[in-house]
């Protein structure tokens, strides 16, 4: 039996021929991707306070070019500085401005 007699292969087939779909899927990608990034850096073995820092500030730099919609970037702005200012401390700071 083809897997596209099947209702979920004939809506996956549907899925994998809409452009719309693949383009939300890019878009989505583009947004998790810096976010990623930071992850790695905070994962990494090495200190990394002001790299964690700079991607911070980049990612949410980053975010206003590619979220057009105002009140979703605006939702997702408060999301990562709220993150960001739960982990801020006056120490990290230091750090930061020490990095060489």
């Amino acid at each position: 039996m083809s897997e596209t007699s099947t209702w979920t292969g004939k809506h996956f087939r549907r899925l994998a021929d809409d452009a719309t779909w693949w383009e939300n899927i890019f878009y989505i990608v583009d947004i998790v991707h810096p976010l990623v990034h930071v992850l790695r850096i905070v994962d990494s073995m090495e200190p990394c306070i002001g790299k964690v820092y700079e991607a911070m500030d980049h990612t949410i730099e980053l975010l206003k070019t590619l979220v057009k919609d105002n009140d979703s970037n605006e939702e997702i702005s408060t999301i990562y500085v709220r993150r960001w200012n739960a982990y801020h401390s006056s120490l990290h700071a230091a750090a930061y401005i020490l990095d060489p």
